[in-house]
């Protein structure tokens, strides 16, 4: 009887453990891997998103930092260039910077255009020959250069003397300095040479046609009689977008 009941206990000892070694398997089952697909995006969106953050190229971004500068504070505005010589220069060298970068940028014309109409207005200062003869950068007496301006453009030269926007202003200025600061012939003379010479600057024939001394404003909504220059102004600066509004009439310099 003894022998019969410790087999018995030996037995329900085994059952005991057989029982908890089963219930242990049950508790420590090897998790599933979690599903990674819900939580890692797709390749496909994560290429639409690096399109969006990193599709601009080189050339459409340096474009569209000088259109944020026109948009910010436009250099053109109803009544003419709403900043000074010197900074319509300044802008003028980001423009040549942009077209000597990318030559073959598909917003090339528009660039040379603007370019055009930066140079033409901070150096004619909205004079016409066939105009009523104002020009914003004279003194009060009309026949000598305001002091002010020959500072800007000298301080201009000396700050981007490498620039082929430089050398047309240090021309321009010795002009100025060999007549001693007064308005003559030879300095109107360089006003109708500039003309050609915007045309061919960046070998863009044709671009600029037109752009004569009232680029600058200050005439061309005076000047009612008209005149070719006043009217391809207006219908160049129309179609500029953020650089101007089609109505140069008057200039502020700031």
């Amino acid at each position: 009887m003894k022998k019969i009941a410790k087999l018995l206990v030996i037995a329900v000892l085994f059952m005991m453990c057989f029982v908890h070694v089963a219930c242990m398997g049950c508790g420590t089952e090897t998790p599933s891997e979690p599903n990674t697909m819900d939580s890692v995006p797709m390749e496909s969106e994560s290429e639409s998103g690096s399109e969006v953050n990193n599709g601009a190229t080189d050339e459409e971004t340096a474009y569209q930092a000088w259109k944020d500068i026109e948009v910010s504070q436009p250099a053109f505005g109803e009544t003419g260039a709403n900043i000074s010589a010197g900074k319509l220069l300044e802008r003028a060298v980001t423009i040549e910077e942009f077209i000597m970068q990318y030559p073959d940028s598909q917003y090339r014309e528009e660039a040379v255009e603007h370019y055009n109409n930066l140079i033409t207005a901070a150096i004619t200062g909205g004079y016409e020959k066939d105009g009523n003869g104002s020009h914003l950068y004279l003194d009060d007496n009309g026949e000598t250069f305001s002091a002010d301006v020959v500072t800007e453009y000298d301080t201009f030269v000396g700050n981007y003397g490498d620039t082929q926007t430089a050398e047309i202003v240090k021309e321009y200025t010795t002009l100025i300095g060999d007549a001693d600061g007064s308005f003559t012939d030879d300095i109107k003379n360089f006003y109708d040479d500039l003309v050609d010479r915007l045309k061919n600057l960046f070998s863009m024939d044709g671009v600029g046609e037109g752009m004569n001394g009232g680029s600058a404003g200050g005439n061309n909504g005076e000047n009612s009689n008209g005149t070719s220059g006043g009217n391809n102004q207006n219908d160049t600066m129309g179609t500029q977008g953020n650089t101007g509004s089609g109505n140069n009439s008057g200039q502020s310099v700031q």
